[in-house]
């Protein structure tokens, strides 16, 4: 019994140190654990929507955070069949290039909603992009048509954090883009932010 006691007393400093250690450890565990379910309770989720009418020959598009936080805009990409629009207004840019090719929509029959980059888009919150009235002669089915057209000759690029700073990206022809966080991506996002496309960039 005193063998045990005297080396109770000869290691008691090793034992509290490694209790103290193990301790410290699952106390880091357990705010890592917190740190990524606060990550989870906060995630966004862009997504688009297209809605069709051929009847009233009507056709928009909004962009949807269907994330549970949310979406700090960063910067965003717009091409028309593979040409990077201008960063001044690249939404108005391909909208005048399609509606001088198709011609089945007048100058003043469309109109769209300007992203701002580093404003936020609630969980829940759609924001209309674009909204067009077709020409009676344009089609048969112009909003069906128009969607076709627009999947096949168009594309967006969102970046954007959630509140926590983890990066995301909406693809507009890649569903799933936005499920999962961006790795660190800083020279990627300095590339899509390079000086002619500054950070107050609209769409």
């Amino acid at each position: 019994m005193n063998e045990l006691l005297e080396l109770f007393n000869k290691y008691k400093d090793l034992v509290s140190i490694s209790i103290a250690s193990i301790a410290l450890i699952y106390t880091a565990y357990q705010v890592a654990l917190q740190r990524s379910h606060n990550r989870l309770t906060v995630r966004p989720h862009l997504d688009s929507t297209s809605h069709t009418d051929d009847y009233e020959r009507a056709y928009s598009i909004e962009i949807t955070n269907n994330g549970i936080g949310p979406a700090v805009l960063v910067c965003a990409e717009l091409y028309y069949k593979g040409e990077l629009m201008s960063n001044i207004d690249p939404v108005n840019e391909a909208m005048t290039r399609i509606q001088e090719e198709l011609k089945w929509f007048g100058k003043d029959s469309w109109g769209h909603h300007r992203l701002s980059m580093g404003s936020y888009i609630s969980p829940g919150e759609a924001t209309h992009l674009i909204e067009v009235s077709f020409y009676v002669e344009a089609s048969t089915k112009p909003a069906t048509d128009f969607d076709s057209y627009l999947r096949e000759n168009v594309l967006l690029k969102v970046w954007y954090n959630s509140i926590y700073g983890d990066e995301y990206i909406f693809i507009s022809n890649d569903p799933q883009s936005g499920l999962k966080p961006l790795p660190k991506i800083k020279a990627l996002r300095d590339e899509a932010m390079r000086p002619n496309k500054s950070a107050g960039q609209k769409l």
